[in-house]
């Protein structure tokens, strides 16, 4: 015990420098595969201008899938390894990706290029979008693969999140019911970044980006009934109903403005948001589009909400009556609208 007590104090103290040491290595071995590895001069390098020309097969003499799959995954490896060869073939990589007919190929593609956006993140990052392209890939292995890879980038931060994680979260609705699960994970651990903030300042992009999509009503709707369910901060709520609201002068599509009423509705009001949302700045923006049911519906739900609010420490009350005045105005603007 003794001994080992003693051995354990000694790595302790040479801790810091057994790490320095060891990051200089690796320091040092990256340098090398940027510099030497596979350069020109270099008997690896030499294979570089011959995997190109497989890889890309121009005169179609390269169609046996076998050599195709080792190819591709060698061009991938010399591209994990330097940056030079990776801008090189990044455009060709992804032209392959796209068209290749072969599920096996896809899915490795994908898998190497989170290694490439992990090391070269400057170089891959204007091709992300072709990446979550492959969410909505025909093969469900392609589809797996391509959220696993994604969900390790952007829970690590390897990759800047856009609005593109609406295409994560439209994995929620996948037919496999392992990606639904991962998505559900995904989501369960993105809502914690930088404490809900990511999350809050991306929904207004992804709640257009899906309404944009024209999916189907009933999908969107438990997609953002999911979403919306993190959002817990009374302050969130609030900016919420301000930029929600904006998105109805956005569009003259009478189903994306279905789809706003609907996202409003899913929020947890408080009076202090019921008023925000009756000002006029904002009532403006839906008013005329009351005539229709399923909006005035969403609007009229919103008020149930209002009403069973608690009452105030001095028991005035004041959530109804907030309530009964934001009815009041939609049923007016009801009323004005159906009769033009």
């Amino acid at each position: 015990g003794g001994e080992e007590e003693e051995e354990d104090d000694l790595v302790a103290a040479m801790g810091p420098a057994d790490a320095a040491v060891q990051e200089s290595r690796v320091e040092l071995a990256r340098d090398f595969g940027e510099r030497d590895l596979v350069c020109p001069s270099n008997l690896l390098g030499l294979f570089g201008p011959m995997l190109r020309d497989v890889c890309a097969n121009a005169a179609g003499k390269y169609n046996d899938s076998r050599l195709r799959s080792a190819a591709i995954l060698a061009l991938c490896k010399f591209m994990c390894v330097s940056s030079d060869y990776c801008e090189q073939n990044l455009q060709l990589l992804f032209s392959i990706m796209v068209a290749a007919a072969e599920p096996n190929i896809r899915s490795n593609i994908v898998v190497a290029l989170g290694d490439m956006a992990f090391r070269w993140t400057n170089l891959t990052e204007p091709w992300m979008p072709h990446m979550y392209a492959l969410l909505r890939d025909s093969d469900v292995n392609v589809r797996h693969n391509t959220l696993t890879v994604l969900t390790h980038l952007v829970l690590n931060d390897m990759v800047k999140v856009r609005g593109q994680v609406s295409e994560m979260v439209l994995c929620l609705e996948d037919e496999d019911e392992r990606i639904k699960d991962m998505a559900v994970l995904f989501m369960g651990e993105f809502k914690l970044k930088q404490q809900g903030m990511l999350l809050y300042n991306l929904l207004p992009d992804m709640v257009g980006r899906l309404s944009a999509a024209e999916l189907d009503e009933g999908v969107f709707r438990r997609i953002i009934k999911f979403v919306f369910s993190f959002i817990e901060k009374a302050k969130q709520t609030d900016a919420l109903v301000d930029k929600l609201c904006q998105r109805f002068r956005t569009t003259d599509n009478q189903r994306q403005w279905r789809d706003v009423a609907f996202c409003l509705c899913q929020l947890t009001f408080s009076e202090k948001s019921i008023a925000k949302l009756g000002e006029e700045g904002n009532l403006k923006t839906f008013a005329d589009k009351l005539h229709d049911d399923d909006i005035y519906n969403s609007f009229v739900a919103i008020v149930g909400k209002a009403k069973k609010l608690p009452k105030s420490a001095e028991g005035k009350g004041e959530g109804r009556s907030v309530a009964d005045e934001f009815e009041a105005k939609i049923l007016a603007a009801r009323e004005a609208g159906v009769a033009v």
